[in-house]
């Protein structure tokens, strides 16, 4: 209710208790096992434990993790006391994953040397914490997804600072401060950096930048740093990531991911060397001609082998880091593998740039290519933050690659941002958030979320931090003051304003109604997506060309939007079919048809599918009475029905009908054909029905006119005729109500017969006709009289009476 959801907290101790450090003393090879040694380990306190081990890496004088006999390790191992071969073995040296610390099961994980032996491991490692898995939502996305961004929240609704807030690196830069004269160099004291100085591009450096695309490219800073050298993170830094979902690398690529978790800025790093001039012949040193890094838009058919080991094939709509010959990075989304950092990198260059977040947004999900550079630029960042990570970086890099600086920070930021400032009248807070809050505490919550506020009285201007993208306007400043405040402290109060009531939404009405029915028949509703996969309509039998394709689709499988629900009903049925044998489904949304100005006709329709693992061939008439009962049930009776038109083929030829109103298509109703239902995975009967409801709207909420009871007796007749197996039961019913439609009150069927005695071809339908007249009995002579029209009737048409 004040910031962000947490969805989970996890102990990263946990189940570590019973695992200590311990000091390899003795191995010798286990006499009945080749991959098997037997190792000596001191655990502390004078306590020497025998455990055999396969690691192929243990070696005499390492530092290990020992889980104790009773340990319940995470990966769900439980320690115990017995033999292996012969020898008994009481422990268990651990790998990195049995910990539940990181993926290497290669070997036993090495400790430092320095760790006391008999230490807790969760102490030793630095595991005894808490981690919270935060839901950042997308609107503060571009200050949040970074721990600082955290800090500042849990600060402002605690009512703490943050450490050093005010001094080195964050004072001066994190907070947004913009320069007026990009080309100033400004000296840092802090953090022993006090030679690094940040400046506007110049000819004298051992690196030129240029920014071709200024509009994609908002700010470009980099730094050279030689000397280093690459090797495996200390444990602290790769718990850090690990702990975040992130994979140590190396040192130099594990600095540039804890940057961007800390401060929110995404930061790669060049290897220098490998970098291209344009004359490859020249040398690579630093005495040579200087390198160039150029941010371009990318050529047609340019394309990069990235470091996920994939080449791309790039646009002129793509943004490129390139260097004298060619890409080497796609510009927030992943760096080349060319110039990666390896083993052997001496010099690097750390960049960090901002760039325009629709562009990264768009080349990612053409490339179907997404890591955590691109989900942050997708949704904006501070451009105030590339010299403070890369700042960050430096220092970084100095403690744990020995790394010095070759010149300045190169920076190029041609416009500035500059922070917003919002008139601010206190009286509106009250207006807006219906409670009196004294000006004092307005103040001091704007000032906990770094807002500056300047002038008096009622009116003032608050400064806003850069970093704070999503504060436009009062009314954001007033939501913020709400949300700090706590909106439980906001007392219920009903409005004193008489409230009307406002008039039903037709629709929605029709909705209610149609749920309450269906939920009384046994249906239960479900949810699908509106997106569909190229294979999803071809199971169907329907064509790609005929749907609408996504410019930006979440994936594969939502790549179209859907012209019918029904994929997504079959794939219901065959997870349902795995728990139960019968079931009814329904499910109310929207298709999207495809029409001439490629924006597509949202049509409103409600479909049930009903599946059952023993239905005979009754299952299309168990639907249909179903469907006639709903439709009745809303003042919609004496339905009609005709052969299905369209050319979908997923409907079943001869089970499938059209549901005829009053002359209008009111939806479509019948069994599935085999193959699209197998195609699914589906292997049983399953019968569908969609009802439009644009169509059922007309003819809902009609006033209904109240008639009495007939008082006369009704007249039953029943009748079986032979016709061809080409006539509908339909013409059947319309040429009997055509003799007399006053007196003949209702024709129902109740059987249908096939045999070899009535010959090939041929069907026999028996059913009932009601003769009522509303104002006398009906005689036995005006019956007779219309029974032998209604046969003369069913004659034309090629039926005989059946014996």
């Amino acid at each position: 209710m004040r910031s962000f959801e947490v969805e989970e907290i996890i102990y990263q101790g946990e189940g570590l208790d019973k695992v200590v450090v311990g000091e390899i003393l003795e191995i010798k090879k286990h006499s009945d096992a080749d991959r098997l040694s037997i190792t000596k380990v001191d655990i502390g306190k004078n306590k020497i434990l025998e455990i055999v081990c396969g690691a192929p890496n243990v070696e005499v004088g390492q530092k290990v993790a020992v889980a104790l006999v009773g340990a319940e390790l995470p990966c769900g191992l439980k320690i115990e006391k017995r033999k292996v071969r012969g020898i008994e073995s009481s422990g268990m040296i651990c790998a990195e994953d049995e910990l539940g610390i990181g993926d290497n099961h290669e070997g036993i994980m090495v400790l430092d040397k320095d760790l006391k032996n008999g230490m807790s491991i969760k102490e030793a490692l630095n595991l005894d914490n808490v981690i919270f898995k935060i839901d950042i939502l997308p609107n503060r996305a571009h200050d949040c997804l970074c721990h600082l961004g955290v800090a500042r929240e849990v600060a402002a609704i605690l009512g703490l600072r943050i450490i050093n807030h005010k001094s080195g690196i964050l004072s001066r830069h994190c907070e947004g401060e913009a320069r007026s004269n990009p080309a100033t160099a400004r000296k840092e004291s802090n953090h022993g950096i006090a030679s690094l100085s940040y400046r506007a591009p110049r000819n004298d450096s051992v690196l030129n930048i240029e920014v071709e695309n200024k509009d994609l490219c908002k700010r470009y800073s980099a730094v050279v740093v030689k000397n280093i050298k690459v090797k495996e993170s200390p444990r602290w830094l790769k718990n850090k990531l690990e702990s975040c979902g992130v994979r140590p690398i190396n040192n130099i690529v594990d600095i540039t991911n804890y940057v961007m978790l800390a401060f929110g800025q995404p930061m790669h790093a060049f290897d220098f060397n490998k970098l291209k001039t344009q004359n490859s012949k020249l040398k690579t040193d630093f005495k040579s001609k200087a390198k160039k890094i150029i941010v371009r838009r990318a050529k047609n058919n340019e394309s990069i082998l990235a470091l996920d080991d994939e080449t791309y094939k790039l646009s002129e709509d793509d943004l490129v880091i390139a260097d004298g010959e060619k890409p080497i990075a796609i510009a927030g989304v992943m760096g080349g593998k060319e110039t990666a950092v390896d083993e052997g990198t001496k010099n690097i260059i750390f960049e960090a740039a901002n760039f325009e977040g629709a562009n990264i947004r768009k080349t990612s999900k053409r490339l179907k290519l997404s890591s955590e550079s691109s989900y942050r630029f997708e949704r904006e960042i501070d451009p105030a933050m590339t010299v403070v990570a890369i700042m960050k970086a430096v220092e970084m890099a100095k403690d744990l690659a020995g790394g010095e600086v070759k010149g300045d920070i190169i920076d190029i930021y041609p416009s500035p941002v500059k922070p917003k400032e919002v008139k601010f009248d206190f009286n509106r807070v009250e207006n807006l958030l219906g409670i009196k809050i004294s000006k004092e505490k307005i103040i001091k919550i704007l000032e906990s979320l770094n807002f500056e506020i300047f002038d008096g009285g009622k009116t003032v201007r608050v400064k806003i931090p850069t970093y704070r993208i999503d504060i436009e306007r009062v009314n954001d400043i007033i939501e913020e003051v709400g949300r700090i405040y706590g909106y439980k402290n906001i007392p219920e109060i009903a409005p004193s304003v008489k409230m009307k009531s406002v008039a039903g939404n037709k629709i929605l009405l029709l909705e209610k109604d149609l749920r309450i029915i269906l939920e009384g028949f046994g249906f239960c509703e479900i949810y699908n997506y509106s997106f569909v996969s190229e294979k999803d309509i071809g199971n169907i039998g329907l064509k790609t060309e005929d749907h609408l394709e996504l410019a930006n689709p979440l994936s594969e499988e939502h790549k179209f939007l859907r012209t019918s629900v029904l994929p997504y009903l079959l794939k219901n049925v065959e997870k349902n079919l795995k728990y139960r044998d019968d079931f009814m489904l329904f499910e109310m949304g929207r298709v999207y048809l495809k029409n001439s100005n490629n924006l597509p006709n949202e049509k409103r329709i409600f479909a049930g599918i009903i599946a059952d693992k023993n239905a005979k061939n009754t299952l299309f008439y168990e639907l249909k009475g179903r469907v006639e009962v709903l439709l009745s049930k809303l003042g919609i009776d004496k339905l009609t029905y005709r052969e299905i038109k369209s050319a979908e083929p997923f409907w079943y030829k001869g089970r499938s009908a059209e549901v005829v109103y009053q002359n209008k298509i009111i939806g479509r109703i019948g069994e599935i054909h085999p193959n699209v239902s197998s195609a699914f995975g589906v292997e049983t009967r399953v019968s569908y029905f969609e009802i439009y409801k644009k169509e059922l709207l007309e003819f809902y909420g009609k006033e209904k006119y109240f008639q009495k009871i007939n008082k006369f007796p009704a007249v039953e007749f029943d009748l079986s005729v032979v016709f061809n197996e080409s006539v509908k039961w339909d013409d059947v019913k319309k040429a009997i109500f055509s003799v007399d439609n006053k007196l003949i009150k209702s024709v129902e069927p109740f059987d249908v017969y096939r045999g070899k005695e009535l010959g090939d071809g041929k069907k026999s339908i028996a059913f009932r006709i009601f003769y009522q007249a509303e104002d006398r009995t009906l005689k036995d002579e005006e019956v007779k009289v219309i029974q032998e029209r209604v046969v003369e009737e069913l004659g034309k048409m090629g039926g005989k009476i059946r014996a």
